[in-house]
Parts: structure tokens; sequence; C-alpha cells
């Protein structure tokens, strides 16, 4: 995950639960919302943001390869 990236969804993690869009817009996440982050590595991501997630962690060899399941 591109540590930048990342950094703009800190406003969802906290108690605010607000992103805030480049439009100026402000969006508030309702309480039975999530959000899903899937990536590769977190050797990018701050502490900090990774203290207000829930990692789940899965081997690529535990994965079945989705291009495999539509070609």
């Amino acid at each position: 995950m591109d540590t930048s990236w990342v950094e703009d969804f800190n406003s969802i993690l906290d108690e605010n639960r607000k992103i805030h869009l480049p439009t100026g817009e402000t969006l508030k996440m309702s309480d039975n919302m999530c959000v899903l982050f899937e990536t590769c590595s977190v050797k990018n991501i701050t502490p900090a943001t990774v203290s207000r997630c829930g990692l789940i962690f899965a081997d690529l060899k535990e994965l079945s390869n989705p291009k495999q399941i539509f070609n």
C-alpha cells in the first residue's frame, strides 16, 4: 500500500469516521459500515494506521488464483 494513499483514510479509521473527498465533500460512514483494504504488504504503512485496523493474513499458497477461475 502506498503510504500517502492510506494515510488519507485515517479520518475514516478514527472516531470521526469521515472521509474527505478531493471535491471538498465530506462523507460520514454509518455505524454499520466498514472498510476493507487488501494489500500484498504492510511494510510502508505507519504503526498508527496498523493499530487502527484488524489484520488478517492469508498465505498466497492458500488462496486460489482468480485468473484461473475465469479463464
